[in-house]
């Protein structure tokens, strides 16, 4: 049984081809990481990224390891922790992906938007 499995995080697309190496572990088959670029300008404290972009990036991987590996039969996936996207009800994004490093609630409570020692 061979899995997939894809991290969507902050700065790249990473994913992994497995299948059982048969004493209880996994054997990786393949793995591809690209940058997903998908950082938009904002103002200072804003770090938000293209969700459609960071989606088409993801989907170009899995498409890419689907054609080489057809008999897949799970995929497991993650993302980036503490980011919200707004969708719409069909599921489109109606907002940019704002990461786990954005300042943004800072700056609308007051704060000085700063976060973290990132800054």
């Amino acid at each position: 049984m061979k899995v997939i499995g894809i991290d969507i995080g902050t700065t790249t697309v990473s994913a992994v081809v497995l299948e059982p190496d048969g004493h209880g572990g996994q054997k990786l088959l393949t793995s591809r990481t690209i940058a997903n670029g998908s950082f938009l300008k904002g103002a200072d404290w804003e770090r938000i990224q293209d969700a459609e972009k960071l989606t088409d990036k993801a989907k170009a991987v899995l498409d890419e390891l689907l054609a080489a590996y057809p008999e897949t039969e799970a995929i497991g996936l993650t993302g980036q922790m503490h980011g919200i996207v707004y969708t719409d009800r069909e599921g489109r994004a109606v907002s940019p992906l704002y990461t786990w490093e954005d300042g943004s609630s800072g700056k609308l409570s007051g704060n000085s938007g700063d976060c973290g020692p990132w800054r």
